[in-house]
């Protein structure tokens, strides 16, 4: 985040949030401390195009304090334009992206008590249309998620109230073939991922209280297989309820997208078949401990190694990891955690490894951007046009580096063919 090529870690929570450098050592200005709760977590992103990050996170107040949202500089200072005000207690994540194709990202946020779902432009300025309102009986937990489900070129912003899920167009109006209802009340945010390489965007949510776990098309349509039920019927062997974020990648090497779920009661962790068959080999994963899972599952490859590893947070303070004999395709991983990336933006088409230039598209700009992050005439090492908001996407190999090795994946993956 500061440019040092070193990651940073942002941690919200009851009180205190922290921005800790890779060492654990604390940054220069932080924490931060007020008498209330970080409920969600942080969102990072460079919202105003200036080469560097800013924490965008939402804060819980308690008595007359009110619920605020912040986006903080990397020195602990506040953002111009910032804190909004929120009306409710707020449980949810920010979300970033650029639902209008501006240039710059918008902010999103729901998940609150007064059951809206807010939009600022980056700036602080409330964006036209907005807040749309959810629904009026239920306390709402659930992030909004976005992205291009129809392949339009238009963003929709998803969104959970109540047992309710809500798509709308970035100008606030509704999208066709929305809402659509759940059995019980939708805790878990939603994920979105193609999962059958139409180009459209398919919407996963978990319910709990002995809910199901849905999976729709772009139009509100059920995808082939989904539900599947989560309420010990006999149908698939899940006892209990469905509340955290699904993930959703390749996790037994076939080449297509699975969907790992969290039980909160059972303490399994189960995968899917995009069809809703449940994977066998291996699945679903034991916790042997007493303790419900709060944290959503993630997929990735930490130890590149090649292979695929799950991993889960559990509210007993412990977190587990399985290692899965697959090999791990990047290509595959749609959604593979809680908010989507890294950076914890909730926008799929966020930070997707060589697309420099955040337009959602790999084409010869983000070729021409890449060349222009090296300096020198091997290509070898990182310029000061490449700050900390591009690294994550230049970093193409994964090596915590950004050199002429990838350059030569881009060119040889990403690069566009001639015809």
């Amino acid at each position: 985040m500061d440019g040092d090529n070193a990651p940073e870690i942002a941690v919200a929570g009851s009180y205190y949030f922290y921005l800790l450098r890779s060492n654990g050592s604390v940054c220069p200005g932080w924490p931060k401390s007020i008498n209330g709760v970080w409920p969600g977590s942080p969102a990072l992103y460079d919202i105003d195009n200036d080469g560097t990050l800013e924490i965008i996170v939402a804060y819980n107040g308690t008595g007359s304090a009110p619920s605020v949202l912040y986006v903080f500089n990397m020195d602990g200072t506040i953002a111009a334009g910032w804190p909004r005000t929120v009306g409710g207690a707020v449980k949810g994540s920010p979300a970033v992206a650029d639902i209008d194709g501006d240039g710059y990202v918008e902010i999103v946020l729901s998940g609150n008590f007064d059951h809206n779902v807010y939009i600022w432009r980056h700036n602080g300025e409330p964006y036209p249309g907005w807040p749309q309102h959810d629904n009026e009986f239920s306390e709402a937990y659930c992030s909004a998620s976005v992205g291009d489900l129809d392949n339009d070129g238009d963003m929709e912003i998803v969104s959970a109230g109540g047992s309710k899920i809500f798509v709308r167009h970035h100008d606030g109006t509704t999208a066709a073939g929305w809402p659509r209802s759940a059995s019980t009340t939708i805790d878990g945010s939603p994920a979105l991922a193609d999962i059958d390489g139409d180009g459209d965007l398919e919407i996963f949510v978990g319910s709990s209280m002995g809910g199901m776990a849905y999976v729709w098309h772009h139009n509100g349509a059920f995808v082939q297989g989904w539900p599947v039920n989560t309420g010990g019927s006999g149908q698939i062997l899940i006892d209990g309820s469905v509340a955290p974020t699904p993930a959703i990648g390749d996790v037994d090497g076939d080449g297509e997208v699975d969907i790992v779920i969290a039980d909160c009661d059972s303490h399994n962790v189960y995968a899917f078949s995009k069809n809703g068959v449940p994977l066998a080999n291996g699945w679903p994963k034991v916790v042997p401990e007493a303790y419900q899972y709060v944290a959503s599952p993630a997929i990735g490859d930490i130890d590149k190694d090649g292979t695929v590893e799950v991993a889960i947070g559990t509210r007993g303070g412990f977190v587990y990891l399985w290692r899965e004999q697959a090999a791990y395709d990047e290509n595959t991983m749609e959604w593979p955690m809680f908010r989507h990336d890294l950076q914890q933006t909730g926008w799929y088409e966020g930070l997707r490894r060589g697309d420099l230039d955040g337009d959602g598209r790999v084409d010869l700009a983000d070729y021409s951007e890449l060349r222009n992050c090296l300096a020198g005439p091997g290509l070898h090492m990182p310029s000061d046009r490449c700050g900390p908001a591009l690294f994550a996407r230049a970093d193409l190999d994964g090596d915590d580096d950004v050199d002429i090795r990838d350059y030569a994946v881009f060119q040889l993956t990403f690069a566009p063919r001639p015809k």
